[in-house]
């Protein structure tokens, strides 16, 4: 009869290894010095009878579960998240996905409320409110001492934290520079028709990076937007036009617009966006953050 596989412990590694219980966990944890010669025989000794590390049992031992939350609110960027997962994934963590579809701050804080009560070792979160949406929460947050990554923005939002952000400065450029590689002259900067500090940031970025075209900003809203293109057609008769979008909604009520317009996507405007979605099945979007 074949006896069950027993994993092995932390125990069997240290015994089999001539060492302390408390070597081998420094040698999985990284947090202090070991010989070298010591942590290549832990690992040799952990290889050989296949130990594996429990995630589980250290974030306990840390206070925290081994999660990380992702907070996106009005977000579909499936490339993104991927990416998330696949790290986490590599450093055997859990992803929790909080997907809020729609501009709704207070949703935004009680995830965040929901993800600190689990414990997470760290919160990566993109906010689509106004600052003051957030000033209740950030107490909380900052007391919890758990990491976070602000997508786009956030040294305006938090200065005094410990917060680490993205902002789209380099990628307006990056964008403003392949579009003139594919031989457009004349830009547009299409953003969704609100004022939260995000839409401000990114128009700003753009004004910076378009410098002589920095004027050529159309706010869209999605019941006019015809009337908004009436400028990109017409100067689209006469030369390729470059699109810069914000963001997959607006990117889709712009193509759907062009199409109707009877411009050809992309001999006549072409397209990049600052998210990673997939456009009307057809067109795959610039992944230019």
């Amino acid at each position: 009869m074949k006896m069950p596989y027993t994993p092995a412990t932390i125990y069997d590694v240290a015994r089999h290894a001539n060492v302390s219980v408390a070597t081998v966990s420094r040698v999985f944890s990284g947090k202090d010095p070991v010989a070298e010669k010591t942590r290549k025989q832990v690992l040799q000794v952990s290889k050989k009878l296949r130990f594996k590390t429990n995630p589980v049992a250290a974030g306990l031992r840390r206070g925290r579960s081994n999660t990380i939350s992702l907070i996106l609110p009005q977000q579909n960027s499936p490339e993104f998240i991927k990416t998330v997962q696949q790290i986490a994934d590599l450093n055997s963590y859990t992803l929790l996905l909080n997907s809020i579809f729609q501009q709704n701050p207070k949703l935004e804080c009680q995830a965040i409320k929901k993800t600190l009560e689990n414990h997470v070792s760290g919160i990566i979160w993109k906010y689509n409110g106004n600052i003051r949406d957030y000033i209740r929460i950030m107490p909380l947050l900052k007391n919890s001492r758990t990491p976070v990554v602000l997508l786009e923005s956030g040294e305006d939002f938090v200065p005094n934290a410990d917060l680490v952000f993205h902002d789209t400065r380099k990628a307006f450029q990056k964008g403003l520079h392949h579009l003139q590689k594919a031989g457009y002259r004349t830009f547009y900067y299409l953003h969704p028709d609100d004022d939260t500090p995000l839409t401000q940031k990114r128009v700003k970025q753009y004004q910076a990076a378009a410098k002589d075209q920095a004027d050529h900003v159309l706010p869209c809203p999605y019941d006019n937007l015809a009337a908004v293109l009436t400028p990109v057609r017409e100067k689209a008769k006469h030369e390729p036009i470059g699109l810069l979008i914000a963001d997959d909604a607006t990117a889709v009520a712009v193509v759907q617009t062009i199409e109707a317009m009877g411009l050809i996507i992309p001999q006549d405007v072409g397209l990049l966006m600052l998210e990673d979605g997939m456009i009307s099945n057809r067109y795959r979007t610039g992944q230019i953050t």
